[in-house]
């Protein structure tokens, strides 16, 4: 049985792909976010409900709370994937493969749910500053239901795939 201690792990070109952009997205957000700001009104949309609806107003510095939540997201999902040994795996029969499965899952919703959250201060921006009846769009939670649901399904089916292996 392999040990995770000596489980060395080469990213695909995917990996690095999906690192560079998460890290390349991240900066865009925080520009996007930090030029708005000065022509945001003193109170914008903090919170939507279910049908994608604004329901809760705030003040205007609020906005700045995505990326942050993006930011140390983004970071802590990277330095956990960094080091197979952060993750704990119950079956250690296909232990590489395992680990290679589970930090794909973990890079690919670092990236998903950080265009998410783009999404969400986009919409945020447009309402304050032009759209001030509109929202998220009643389409908006399930699609990102399926955003985060699809990978993690791919990621237990492809465990599920290894375990009937062995």
């Amino acid at each position: 049985m392999p040990n995770i201690e000596k489980v060395e792990l080469k990213l695909s070109r995917f990996d690095k792909f999906l690192d560079i952009t998460g890290y390349i997205l991240l900066i865009l957000y925080w520009i996007m976010v930090i030029i708005a700001f000065q022509k945001l009104p003193e109170e914008i949309p903090v919170h939507y409900n279910g049908a994608g609806e604004v329901d809760a107003f705030g003040p205007k510095n609020s906005i700045f709370m995505l990326p942050a939540i993006a930011t140390l997201q983004i970071f802590l999902l990277s330095a956990l994937i960094r080091n197979p040994k952060n993750l704990n795996f119950s079956n250690k029969e296909n232990l590489e493969q395992q680990i290679i499965n589970t930090t794909k899952t973990i890079r690919f919703l670092k990236v998903g749910i950080l265009i998410v959250f783009i999404f969400i201060d986009y919409k945020t921006i447009k309402i304050s500053l032009e759209d001030k009846n509109g929202g998220l769009g009643i389409w908006f939670l399930p699609l990102f239901l399926t955003l985060i649901l699809i990978p993690v399904i791919i990621n237990i089916y492809k465990s599920w795939k290894l375990k009937q292996q062995k």
